[in-house]
């Protein structure tokens, strides 16, 4: 009896160099529990209530469907407003044109986009979000009364 054990995607997270976390999107396309768990994942970094940048590695990706897009756009907008005094910062690494088109279709969905950068190279949008977000804390501290 042959017996075929499917498993859907899944993103993983490296935060070991908070408040930067490296996040790889699986080459397989998401399906619905597997795109559930990645933006729970991702989501949750609000939650430590310290501004943070994400790294998007999506060279090897799957594209996102409209609707993923669209998702990721409206929890963005929820959290951004949940949490106002969080500055989050994006970096996608990408390898192609249509990787770049739909990071720009998520920051045109988006009411309140993140300030975001492209890069080619995993440690180039490491060392952006690092410096983005310690600026962020510095204008945010000297804003403080």
């Amino acid at each position: 009896m042959l017996m075929i054990v499917t498993t859907s995607a899944r993103s993983t997270c490296d935060d070991t160099r908070w408040p930067v976390v490296v996040i790889t999107i699986p080459k397989e396309p998401f399906d619905q529990a597997g795109f559930d768990d990645h933006c729970k994942k991702i989501f949750r970094y609000y939650e430590r209530g310290q501004s943070f940048g994400w790294v998007f590695d999506v060279r090897n990706s799957a594209v996102l469907t409209a609707g993923q897009r669209r998702t990721i756009a409206e929890q963005t907008d929820a959290l951004s407003t949940r949490y106002p005094q969080i500055r989050c910062f994006a970096a996608v690494v990408v390898s192609s044109a249509v990787q770049r088109g739909i990071v720009r279709a998520i920051t045109w969905l988006t009411r309140q986009p993140l300030p975001t950068q492209i890069f080619s190279s995993v440690d180039e949008a490491v060392a952006w979000v690092r410096k983005s977000v310690a600026s962020g804390a510095e204008h945010e501290h000297r804003a403080a009364p």
